[in-house]
């Protein structure tokens, strides 16, 4: 009977044995501390956060045994994360939660329960509403801009606006803004710059939006009309232009009207036609025509990229094709169409040459193999008896047209001028810049600078003596032309002249962009007129204009109570001058404002002085404007006293001290910034009268509030 006893007891001690060492085993494990790192990689340290889902990530853990669990938490919201390739990946939702700083703690478990905190901290809060009312994107200004802003809170909070000024200069304001700033445009001229608004609320929320200004102290430009937006034609009392949003619209200046075409984020081309408007939508290749008419787009065809483009009267003409924009097969560019606005029809004109012009009666001038032709109601004319012209040098009218003539291997040029097919060379070694009602504009080379010249019925004028190079940038109906003179970067002598077709002394309107090629001041000639465009301004361009030579205010002095309003009225001298826009400013708008009319309104007791400033900055008035209170606050609201009342209680005037009369006695107090008060008293009998008034800053004293002890 021993041996089965004994084979018994040697497979306990077996089993006790392997019982023993898995026992260890697992408790070695589970009291080992195991080292948990990992680091928190979104939010970041301080970060602020306007979503109400708190996107969470974590780095790849490093873990000596498995990890069964990775939590998050934010004030009492917990999440599980996920692991998504080699990173930990979770959202909270913070909605409802308290704004303003908050922890994120981040906890990592193994399997054996050992775990690893990580936390950071970040700010939850919403972006406050930033609304800038001027000055508009892409303005133009001489000095002066009037900067209105204004910002607000969901949740009340009160919100500063800080505005940097390209110059440098900073003001701040809260909640809103409605003032004058005077820019030093020497630190900003002949460049398109920025102002900066950035609006923060009480819990760090911020936004910010940056306007774009263009900028040029000259006189003699007068901003006339302004868009929110690019401008990209001007014509006929009509602004084409593409807003921030890359909408393109069309604005009828006569009646404000403004007519939405479609929205387009690439580049283009856009031109103001009588039916419409006629678009170049750029791409890789060629670009797309489009027309809008009666309020339909309709697809035209494929043009050459940087080509010229004409649009005069009801026709349009250029290089390209009519195939559809997704045609994949070779794009030449070589064609010339004719496009009638008023029909739709466009007509192939040729196979081979380069746009040069286009009349309002629909007559094509071109060049092809270095010869100029003139295409009209079907039929072709060989204009130029050379082969070697250069469709860069070919200006038409659709009276006379000129070219230059340089035979190939020849360093000499003549430049010829055809009317009717006859041609007659009018100078050489010069090259043509423009024709207009007859006019001919060439340059010539004078002692080593290019010089501009005017021809006209047979007789040549010199225009320009500079000691500069000098280039056309405009040429009038009656032979005026505006020049850009250039030397080096800080030749005091550059900028833009007005010359009349005398060859008076030029003139320096303006040195905006002539620093900077991508910057330009585009000229429009209407009539005897000439404009400007850049940016969203369209500005009036005056050679001989009348100067503001003071400005005066009919009142210097002015009393005022809070709350009142006045208007004053700056008298300009003389009153013919040609630009009246003035700007006006407050010393101190806490005690009065005025706005961009000139009304002012008394808004505390204390003294400012309301200043009007013509367009230039060069002349101002001032008025001292002294505000004084002498409206009494309204009786005060006092809550029921009974003859176990130890305080009276009620709401007045905030700030005012409150007064309660009882018989000979009187106990004081101060409303608060609510307008709530409580003051102390005896306990009084039943019947007893008390007076209740409130005083405000000034001295003046409300009617009393008579209250009976119950």
């Amino acid at each position: 009977m021993r041996k089965p006893l004994i084979r018994i007891s040697f497979l306990f001690l077996l089993v006790s044995i392997i019982v023993f060492f898995n026992t260890q085993e697992v408790t070695k494990a589970e009291t080992t501390k195991s080292k948990i790192s990992f680091r928190i990689l979104s939010p970041t340290l301080n970060s602020i956060e306007y979503n109400d889902e708190l996107s969470i990530k974590i780095s790849n853990i490093t873990s000596l045994y498995q990890i069964s669990a990775v939590t998050a938490r934010v004030e009492g919201r917990e999440v599980t994360l996920t692991r998504t390739n080699s990173e930990w990946e979770g959202k909270i939702n913070l909605a409802g939660l308290k704004r303003g700083a908050k922890t994120l703690e981040v906890k990592a478990t193994d399997v054996y329960g050992n775990n690893a905190t990580n936390k950071t901290t970040f700010t939850y809060t919403k972006q406050p509403k930033l609304t800038i009312y001027t000055p508009q994107d892409f303005s133009f200004t001489n000095s002066f801009i009037r900067i209105k802003a204004e910002a607000s809170d969901l949740a009340g909070e009160k919100c500063t606006i800080k505005i940097t000024a390209p110059d440098g200069q900073q003001m701040d304001a809260v909640n809103k803004i409605d003032t004058v700033m005077y820019l030093d445009l020497t630190k900003m001229m002949n460049r398109s710059t920025s102002i900066t608004f950035v609006a923060t609320n009480e819990t760090g929320g911020t936004v910010s939006i940056t306007k774009t200004l263009y900028a040029d102290p000259s006189s003699y430009l007068n901003k006339k009309y302004q868009v929110s937006g690019v401008i990209l034609d001007f014509k006929d009392n009509k602004i084409l232009y593409k807003t921030t949003n890359n909408e393109i619209k069309l604005k009828d200046l006569q009646t404000a009207s403004e007519t939405t075409i479609f929205a387009y984020a690439g580049r283009l081309k856009g031109y103001i036609t009588p039916q419409g408007v006629l678009l170049a939508l750029y791409s890789s290749y060629y670009n797309s025509l489009f027309v809008y008419k009666n309020s339909n787009l309709i697809y035209i065809g494929r043009e050459l990229l940087n080509s010229p483009l004409k649009v005069e009267g009801n026709y349009a003409i250029w290089n390209g094709d009519l195939k559809p924009s997704s045609n994949s097969e070779d794009f030449s560019g070589r064609e010339i169409y004719l496009l009638n606005l008023e029909t739709g029809n466009a007509q192939l004109v040729r196979k081979d040459g380069m746009v040069i012009d286009v009349t309002a009666n629909g007559e094509v001038i071109f060049v092809s193999s270095g010869a100029v032709y003139r295409y009209s109601d079907g039929n072709m004319i060989k204009l130029s008896s050379s082969e070697h012209v250069s469709y860069t040098n070919v200006f038409s009218d659709g009276n006379i047209t000129v070219y230059g003539d340089q035979p190939s291997g020849s360093y000499n040029s003549k430049l010829i001028l055809n009317k009717d097919g006859i041609e007659k060379t009018i100078d050489v070694d010069s090259m043509p810049l423009a024709v207009n009602n007859g006019y001919v504009v060439y340059s010539k080379s004078i002692n080593g600078t290019s010089q501009i010249f005017l021809w006209k019925n047979g007789v040549s004028k010199q225009l320009t003596h500079f000691g500069l190079n000098v280039s056309l940038e405009s040429l009038s109906a009656n032979g005026d032309v505006i020049v850009k003179a250039y030397g080096l970067y800080s030749d005091p002598g550059n900028g833009y002249y007005f010359i009349n077709r005398e060859a008076s002394t030029p003139i320096r309107l303006y040195t905006i962009g002539v620093k900077n090629k991508n910057l330009n001041l585009k000229n429009y000639w209407i009539g005897n007129e000439l404009y400007g465009v850049i940016g969203g301004s369209i500005l009036r361009i005056d050679p001989n204009p009348i100067f503001v030579t003071g400005i005066k205010l009919a009142e210097t002095k002015l009393t005022l109570n809070t709350g009142e309003q006045h208007q004053l009225k700056a008298n300009i001298l003389p009153t013919t001058s040609t630009n009246q826009k003035v700007f006006w400013s407050s010393s101190n708008s806490a005690v009065a404002t005025v706005n961009f009319r000139g009304k002012v309104m008394a808004k505390k007791v204390g003294t400012a002085v309301i200043t009007v400033t013509t367009e230039d900055g060069k002349k101002q008035a001032s008025c001292r404007v002294v505000v004084t209170d002498i409206t009494p606050p309204k009786m005060p609201v006092v809550q029921a006293v009974t003859n176990q009342s130890t305080f009276v209680t009620g709401t007045a005037e905030a700030g005012s001290t409150i007064t309660v009369s009882i018989g000979s006695k009187k106990y004081l107090a101060k409303a608060n910034s609510k307008g709530y008060f409580k003051v102390t008293i005896a306990k009084q009998k039943t019947g007893t009268k008390i007076l209740v008034t409130a005083t405000d800053a000034a001295g003046n004293t409300s009617p009393a509030r008579v209250i009976i002890v119950r």
